[in-house]
Protein backbone atom coordinates (compact mmCIF):
# COMPACT_ATOMS: atom_id res chain seq x y z
CA UNK A 1 0.00 0.00 0.00
CA UNK A 2 1.11 3.42 -0.72
CA UNK A 3 2.60 5.29 2.69
CA UNK A 4 2.10 9.05 1.02
CA UNK A 5 -1.83 8.59 0.39
CA UNK A 6 -3.39 11.65 1.69
CA UNK A 7 -6.13 10.42 4.30
CA UNK A 8 -9.39 9.86 3.41
CA UNK A 9 -12.89 9.82 5.34
CA UNK A 10 -15.96 8.88 3.30
CA UNK A 11 -19.24 9.05 5.70
CA UNK A 12 -23.32 8.03 4.45
CA UNK A 13 -25.94 6.52 5.21
CA UNK A 14 -27.67 3.35 4.20
CA UNK A 15 -30.67 4.97 2.86
CA UNK A 16 -28.19 7.61 1.16
CA UNK A 17 -28.46 7.49 -2.68
CA UNK A 18 -24.70 7.57 -3.07
CA UNK A 19 -24.27 4.58 -0.75
CA UNK A 20 -23.49 1.82 -2.98
CA UNK A 21 -20.67 4.31 -4.80
CA UNK A 22 -19.32 5.19 -1.14
CA UNK A 23 -18.93 1.77 -0.41
CA UNK A 24 -17.37 0.73 -4.06
CA UNK A 25 -14.87 4.00 -3.30
CA UNK A 26 -13.92 2.50 0.42
CA UNK A 27 -12.66 -0.74 -1.03
CA UNK A 28 -10.80 1.00 -4.28
CA UNK A 29 -9.05 3.40 -1.77
CA UNK A 30 -8.57 1.06 1.20
CA UNK A 31 -6.84 -1.14 -1.24
CA UNK A 32 -3.95 1.27 -1.94
CA UNK A 33 -4.01 3.24 1.37
CA UNK A 34 -4.07 2.31 5.00
CA UNK A 35 -5.70 6.20 5.97
CA UNK A 36 -9.03 5.38 4.26
CA UNK A 37 -11.97 5.31 6.75
CA UNK A 38 -15.74 4.62 6.19
CA UNK A 39 -18.61 5.49 7.99
CA UNK A 40 -22.46 4.82 7.63
CA UNK A 41 -25.46 5.38 9.66
CA UNK A 42 -28.69 5.62 9.83
CA UNK A 43 -29.01 8.49 7.33
CA UNK A 44 -30.54 9.61 4.15
CA UNK A 45 -28.48 11.69 1.77
CA UNK A 46 -30.39 15.00 3.24
CA UNK A 47 -30.29 13.91 6.85
CA UNK A 48 -27.58 16.21 7.47
CA UNK A 49 -29.27 17.18 11.44
CA UNK A 50 -29.32 13.85 11.78
CA UNK A 51 -26.13 13.13 11.54
CA UNK A 52 -24.21 16.09 13.37
CA UNK A 53 -22.89 14.56 16.60
CA UNK A 54 -21.43 11.29 14.50
CA UNK A 55 -20.15 13.51 12.08
CA UNK A 56 -18.76 15.78 13.82
CA UNK A 57 -16.67 13.53 16.50
CA UNK A 58 -15.71 11.60 13.34
CA UNK A 59 -14.28 14.77 11.79
CA UNK A 60 -12.87 15.51 14.80
CA UNK A 61 -11.01 12.17 15.40
CA UNK A 62 -9.59 11.67 11.80
CA UNK A 63 -8.33 15.82 11.97
CA UNK A 64 -6.39 15.19 15.52
CA UNK A 65 -5.06 11.84 13.69
CA UNK A 66 -4.36 12.89 10.15
CA UNK A 67 -3.82 16.44 9.77
CA UNK A 68 -2.54 16.97 13.21
CA UNK A 69 -0.66 13.89 13.51
CA UNK A 70 -1.58 13.65 17.70
CA UNK A 71 -0.12 11.03 18.84
CA UNK A 72 -2.73 11.00 21.67
CA UNK A 73 -5.31 11.05 19.27
CA UNK A 74 -8.03 8.16 18.94
CA UNK A 75 -7.55 5.61 16.83
CA UNK A 76 -9.73 4.95 14.24
CA UNK A 77 -11.39 1.53 12.79
CA UNK A 78 -10.97 1.19 8.92
CA UNK A 79 -14.82 1.06 9.27
CA UNK A 80 -18.10 1.81 11.44
CA UNK A 81 -20.98 1.47 10.46
CA UNK A 82 -24.89 1.44 12.36
CA UNK A 83 -25.97 -2.01 12.11
CA UNK A 84 -29.86 -2.10 10.72
CA UNK A 85 -30.87 -5.78 11.91
CA UNK A 86 -31.53 -7.70 15.55
CA UNK A 87 -28.04 -5.78 16.90
CA UNK A 88 -29.01 -2.28 16.29
CA UNK A 89 -26.26 -0.30 17.02
CA UNK A 90 -22.51 1.43 15.93
CA UNK A 91 -20.57 -1.53 14.84
CA UNK A 92 -16.52 -1.55 14.30
CA UNK A 93 -15.35 -3.62 11.18
CA UNK A 94 -11.87 -4.49 9.90
CA UNK A 95 -12.87 -4.18 6.59
CA UNK A 96 -15.48 -3.83 4.16
CA UNK A 97 -17.44 -5.88 3.26
CA UNK A 98 -17.14 -7.39 6.67
CA UNK A 99 -15.44 -10.73 6.78
CA UNK A 100 -17.82 -12.89 7.58
CA UNK A 101 -21.08 -11.22 5.73
CA UNK A 102 -23.56 -13.74 4.25
CA UNK A 103 -25.44 -12.46 1.02
CA UNK A 104 -29.29 -13.41 1.20
CA UNK A 105 -31.68 -12.67 -1.65
CA UNK A 106 -35.02 -11.95 -1.15
CA UNK A 107 -37.46 -13.69 -3.25
CA UNK A 108 -40.80 -12.36 -4.17
CA UNK A 109 -43.75 -13.82 -2.26
CA UNK A 110 -46.23 -16.31 -4.46
CA UNK A 111 -49.78 -15.92 -4.43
Amino acid sequence: KNEQSPPVLLFCGWYDFFCTEQLHDFQTVSALSDTCRLVVGPYTHWHVLAMQPKLFRTLLDFFDKYLLKDPGAKDLPPVEVFSMGHDMGWQQLPSWPPPNLEEKKNAPRAR
